[in-house]
């Protein structure tokens, strides 16, 4: 990891937050380093769920997680993997919220539309954006991993479209190509709303 980067961990059944950085990313967990909070472990007990935001020059991102680890000064959080038959049956999505610019992929330069990634999975993504594209069309899709402000590049077919229930226009995007490392480290630790 370039650079520490702040986040916020806020318990989602008591509201109780507490601010820390980033200072490792492994197969534990993503690690967050508080300072000193003598009651950790009680505000924060293993297996709570917690929203973790985090900010960086690509902008603040928050994720569902669990505590799977804590001490007075360090918390380890990773993805929830608590989900719905929904979920399942759409092929493990983790639902996020990353922003992203995308494009036709035969376009050669410029054009680039921006939209919001709302769930990924090892397979595809859904993005929210104004601009949606019809099914069939393919798409180059750029967006930043919240630990890393370097651009992860992808491509992808539109399977379906639509309107959400919020009236925003959808797309769902079955990758052709993403990196592996950077398409499995989003859906790990999908960031999620902001």
């Amino acid at each position: 990891m370039a650079a520490a980067h702040s986040a916020r961990v806020k318990a989602i059944r008591t509201g109780v937050s507490v601010r820390g950085k980033i200072v490792a990313y492994d197969d534990a967990g993503i690690h967050i380093q508080i300072g000193s909070l003598p009651r950790a472990a009680s505000l924060f007990p293993i297996g709570e769920k917690v929203q973790m935001t985090v900010s960086t020059a690509a902008g603040r991102h928050t994720v569902d997680t669990l505590i799977k680890r804590v001490s007075d000064d360090l918390l380890v959080v990773q993805a929830s993997t608590v989900m719905t038959r929904q979920q399942r049956r759409r092929g493990n999505r983790q639902p996020c919220r990353v922003a992203c610019t995308f494009r036709d992929l035969d376009q050669q330069e410029g054009g680039w539309l921006d939209g919001e990634i709302h769930d990924i999975s090892h397979g595809g993504m859904k993005i929210v954006s104004p601009n949606a594209y019809e099914a069939g069309a393919c798409l180059v899709v750029k967006y930043c991993l919240f630990a890393e402000d370097i651009p992860v590049v992808a491509t992808g077919e539109i399977t379906h479209q639509g309107v959400d229930d919020k009236g925003q226009n959808y797309m769902g995007l079955k990758f052709l190509h993403a990196p592996r490392l950077e398409a499995r480290r989003l859906f790990d630790a999908s960031p999620s709303t902001v």
